[in-house]
């Protein structure tokens, strides 16, 4: 009996070693998020819908709008799927502007036809961008304070949750001049300035996690600003590897017996 324990530990050893001799080794990193397309158009005034065809390269949609009224609210779809509004909006930027941010994980790619429809008639202006390297799931990863100013600019604070998230931000100023990036802040459209603008963080991707701010100026000075900042959340790329050991498994050398 004592022998036939010796031979069901030397299977267990052998087991073991061999278990040992492959192993799984996950390495994890992030995509770099990316800006793919840029998008913008215009309601003239009295409008309660507007549409328009937009080719998607990326894998989140982040879509802004401001009102010329304050008394409206607003919905926007893509490719027929609803957008989400952010916590936030719609903000009030003054008694008659009021500014959405929408966005649409794992948008529909190609060309799609986008629709903002108001409850009234306003006249209005949207612009839009697509990133890919986000995640498909979860987003966002947080969204800003809303800061509303009247002269200099306005800054939002967003506090981010996950490592290495992208912020953007939707900043819109209300007499019709042009928005510019302010402190640590950079355009997202190639220069564009605009009364509606599409803002990065310049320090992006944020890491560690924590608080970020988005910052934009806007000219003439006397007009009132507002800005809506949203962080996403990176995709999450896991490769599993094996690798083999180079040790020798040694089996027990002395002979078992069974008696």
């Amino acid at each position: 009996m004592k022998n036939v324990w010796h031979k069901v530990l030397a299977v267990l050893l052998t087991v073991s070693f061999v278990t040992f001799a492959l192993f799984f080794n996950y390495e994890k990193t992030l995509a770099a998020i990316s800006v793919n397309d840029i998008t913008d158009n215009s309601a003239a005034p009295g409008s309660t819908t507007l549409s328009w065809q937009f080719t998607n390269h990326g894998n989140i949609f982040i879509l802004g709008a401001l009102f010329n009224t304050n008394t409206v609210t607003g919905s926007a779809t893509y490719g027929g799927q609803s957008m989400t509004a952010t916590s936030n909006s719609p903000t009030d930027i003054d008694s008659a502007n009021r500014l959405y941010v929408w966005y649409l994980s794992n948008p529909p790619t190609g060309n799609n036809t986008v629709t903002v429809t108001t409850s009234g008639g306003a006249l209005y202006r949207v612009r839009g961008v697509t990133l890919a390297g986000a995640a498909l799931s979860g987003q966002p990863d947080s969204v800003g304070n809303v800061t509303v100013a009247s002269g200099v600019g306005a800054t939002t604070t967003v506090t981010t949750v996950n490592d290495k998230a992208w912020l953007v931000g939707i900043c819109r100023e209300t007499i019709n001049g042009n928005t510019s990036a302010g402190y640590l802040t950079s355009l997202l459209d190639a220069g564009e300035s605009s009364t509606v603008g599409l803002y990065q963080s310049s320090i992006n991707p944020i890491s560690p996690a924590g608080a970020a701010t988005l910052n934009c100026t806007t000219s003439p000075s006397n007009a009132a600003i507002g800005i809506i900042g949203i962080a996403v959340i990176p995709t999450l790329n896991t490769h599993a590897a094996i690798y083999a050991l180079k040790a020798k498994v040694f089996i027990l050398k002395s002979k078992v017996y069974v008696q």
